[in-house]
């Protein structure tokens, strides 16, 4: 089976999450920045503050790029012997993680226009408007960690055109980085609700409803209750046609309703995967494959 014919059962919500995450910890920090009396404190906000947002770009791509995988270069798809007997998750997972790890040794406009690239995401005054601010704060935090705020040639060559004559992390530069961040985020948690949409967490469930099922006497509306407001799928019905559904069929959604409600019925007693073609072994190991991180409910 190509890479191409499985599903793709992204959900704009949980792509959004890590910013959401990211955002509710910038706050807090914003909170404490009033009390924080020592230099050291400051400092650690400061640290803490960028690292959430490198952890959030991170995180955001890592989902993405599973659910597009097809965006990967492909030279990221090279496995040595042992790693090429795991199973294909664990292999995009690999793939992914290791196309991330390489964005982040390389410049400040691969890690975040590359993400942006990837994302497809129209954000023409990106740089402008948070990027300039960010590689500056990204420089200070290294000059930070690595040189104790003593100015040196890599400062000076990786601030871009925000760099400072004099390096200092106080409180107003603290709150200063953290309204930049804060607004980057927000910003960035706007544009990909409004352009993934339609990637809800219904549409996956149909996306890989239709995957499983071709029958045309078994479509999703006939097996299923669902909320559209609060994107939530209620109740599994009785469809129409289940009584005239093949063997297969049958095990197929007894399986699925085993994974929405813990309860299979009838039909999913000596389950085997014997009982499947070939072509149905491969569906049915890619529906196992997601079930523990799906969103059936």
């Amino acid at each position: 089976m190509r890479i191409d014919d499985y599903p793709n059962l992204m959900v704009v919500k949980r792509l959004a999450y890590p910013i959401e995450l990211s955002l509710n910890k910038l706050k807090e920090i914003s909170s404490h920045v009033p009390d924080a009396k020592a230099e050291v404190i400051v400092h650690g906000l400061f640290v803490m503050a960028v690292a959430s947002m490198e952890v959030m770009v991170a995180d955001v791509l890592h989902y993405f790029l599973r659910s597009f995988p097809q965006k990967l270069p492909a030279n990221e798809f090279k496995f040595d012997k042992d790693t090429f007997f795991e199973n294909y998750f664990t292999l995009l997972r690999k793939a992914v993680d290791a196309h991330i790890n390489g964005l982040s040794y390389k410049s400040f406009e691969d890690f975040f226009n590359k993400p942006l690239e990837h994302l497809s995401l129209d954000w023409p005054d990106f740089q402008q408007a948070f990027g300039d601010d960010i590689k500056e704060l990204k420089a200070t935090r290294n000059l930070l960690l690595h040189n104790n705020l003593v100015m040196n040639e890599q400062y000076i060559d990786t601030a871009g055109v925000k760099k400072r004559e004099r390096v200092v992390v106080d409180k107003p530069y603290l709150q200063g980085a953290l309204n930049v961040l804060l607004g980057f985020e927000e910003g960035l948690k706007v544009k990909l609700l409004e352009k993934y949409k339609e990637y809800t967490k219904i549409n996956a469930n149909k996306r890989l409803w239709s995957f499983l099922f071709t029958s045309p006497v078994m479509p999703y509306d006939d097996f299923w209750k669902y909320d559209e407001k609060t994107d939530s799928i209620v109740a599994y019905k009785q469809g129409r046609y289940e009584n005239n559904l093949s063997h297969s069929e049958t095990l197929i959604l007894s399986l699925w309703r085993a994974h929405f409600s813990r309860n299979g019925g009838e039909a999913m007693k000596g389950f085997t995967m014997r009982q499947f073609d070939t072509r149905n072994q491969e569906r049915v190991l890619f529906f196992l494959s997601v079930g523990s991180d799906f969103q059936f409910e």
